[in-house]
């Protein structure tokens, strides 16, 4: 957005209606909003600014976009706000956008193309929900003010499925950084009409108008009064030319006009049937949260029909023991497949479904197998990756750090801990196009175990190694002998 508001996709919002009827953003269990709709439809479409582009050209029609608009910012002074929604890749922190086929095989935005598209001299601000977007934030190259949803080594969330569509209702870090607008629009107000403000918050006035607060009031939004377990998020914030005393909607490039009335004029919906002990906005209650691993367990009518002969008998095999053995929330970026596999278990899923659910199953159980094997090989006292349920322990640590005094500070320190050891962890294998995305539980696992044996940072080092020591003493064992002519 600069001095024209343009928004690109490579699916007509008439067709994303026709389809689902309705999109709700927001937490299941508290106020939701519809953010599109047949009745919306003709306001949207008639304002021109909507572009639907085939697939395979979206990423290169963005590209040539943003450079359009840089130039024209650039003659008029004006700066320009980016949003990227898309699936992020680990390592590189590209994001998929548009493609032929499914979303782990499109076309990457990396930073040097997004770079060489801005120019230079132009006042530019990010929005970025992608997987691992705080990435682009530690690129020296990439200048600009961005705001990301996730760590460079964290997935993305977006709020649980709701019960009643299915489908997850946005994500959770939007959700904080439309409440925090509400505040820098409105800096005297106690409480707003979707989201009570923590007690904390009202105690702390906006101190000012500039970016730095700007960051400050989103990342306290979202620890205080939208997620439970904000800090599970590592959201990164990064100002251009370092300006972080300068007034925070330049620098942002967010447009702000009436949003808090603009944005409670749309449709609220009933509170979803989930149950309760799910809901993750702090003001929920004090008890400890109920996981949604729930929502991934398997009903006892599916343990006796798995006698299917062919791969798609295997895959149904290999489906069980995926979804059996913790493989992380549904609404984590990387785990968009979940649903699929529990519907191809259930038997919901088209009979091609095995062929493309196998790879990615495989890859995903044999990264498993092998961070056992590590753990074994390393002597750690632990459980077996596939019997150890990741989430619940970093659910309970992001809990203990919204304690106050030393019990907070100590599970801080405990969560920073994990973190940096987890970040000397690089020996697991990224997922090929056809293994869907790359699965992050087996690296947490390990990290995990690392800090249970209470292991220093340069034993860690140490300890990675010996392992990545190993793997190419047993990858040179393995090379196949292939003759030359001179053999006989």
């Amino acid at each position: 957005m600069g001095t024209n508001q343009i928004w690109m996709t490579c699916v007509d919002p008439k067709s994303l209606v026709s389809e689902y009827t309705e999109y709700a953003h927001g937490n299941r269990l508290e106020t939701r909003r519809i953010v599109l709709d047949q009745a919306m439809l003709p306001a949207i479409l008639s304002r021109g600014n909507i572009r639907v582009v085939p697939p395979p050209l979206l990423l290169e029609r963005f590209l040539a976009t943003v450079r359009s608009e840089c130039n024209i910012a650039r003659e008029q002074k004006q700066s320009i706000f980016l949003l990227i929604f898309g699936h992020g890749t680990e390592g590189t922190y590209g994001i998929a956008i548009g493609g032929e086929r499914t979303s782990y095989h499109a076309p990457l935005l990396t930073v040097n193309s997004l770079k060489q598209a801005i120019g230079s001299t132009v006042d530019v601000g990010m929005l970025l929900t992608s997987c691992y977007s705080g990435g682009w934030v530690i690129q020296p190259q990439l200048n600009v003010t961005a705001m990301t949803a996730a760590g460079p080594k964290e997935e993305s969330e977006s709020w649980s499925k709701s019960e009643s569509s299915g489908r997850a209702s946005g994500s959770i870090y939007a959700s904080a950084v439309v409440q925090a607008l509400f505040k820098m629009e409105h800096p005297s107000a106690t409480q707003f009409q979707d989201t009570p403000l923590s007690e904390s918050l009202q105690q702390q006035e906006i101190t000012s108008s500039t970016f730095a607060e700007f960051a400050r009031v989103i990342y306290r939004t979202l620890v205080d009064d939208v997620d439970s377990l904000g800090q599970l998020h590592d959201v990164r914030f990064s100002a251009q030319d370092d300006a972080w005393e300068t007034e925070w909607r330049p620098r942002s490039g967010i447009p702000l006009n009436t949003f808090k009335e603009r944005w409670e004029m749309l449709r609220s919906i009933p509170i979803d049937t989930a149950d309760p002990r799910t809901n993750r906005t702090p003001h929920a209650g004090e008890s400890r949260l109920l996981g949604d691993q729930a929502d991934i367990q398997l009903s006892e009518g599916l343990r006796g029909s798995m006698v299917i002969r062919g791969i798609h008998g295997v895959t149904q095999m290999m489906a069980y023991h995926y979804l059996n053995s913790f493989p992380g929330n549904d609404h984590h970026g990387g785990n968009a497949d979940h649903g699929k596999i529990r519907d191809f278990l259930a038997g919901k899923g088209y009979p091609q479904e095995a062929e493309r659910l196998h790879p990615i199953l495989a890859y995903r159980l044999r990264s498993m197998e092998l961070a056992t094997d590590y753990k074994d090989y390393l002597s750690l006292p632990f459980p077996d990756c596939n019997s150890y349920d990741f989430e619940a322990w970093i659910r309970d640590i992001c809990l203990d750090c919204r304690q106050q005094g030393l019990p907070g500070q100590v599970a801080q320190k405990r969560l920073k801990y994990f973190r940096d050891v987890r970040s000397c962890i690089e020996i697991f294998d990224l997922a090929l196009p056809d293994q869907g995305w790359s699965y992050t539980k087996p690296n947490n696992y390990l990290a995990v175990a690392m800090c249970n044996s209470n292991l220093s940072l340069t034993q860690v080092e140490e300890a990675v190694a010996k392992l990545q020591a190993r793997e190419y003493y047993l990858s040179y064992l393995y090379i196949p002998f292939r003759p030359t002519k001179d053999c006989d």
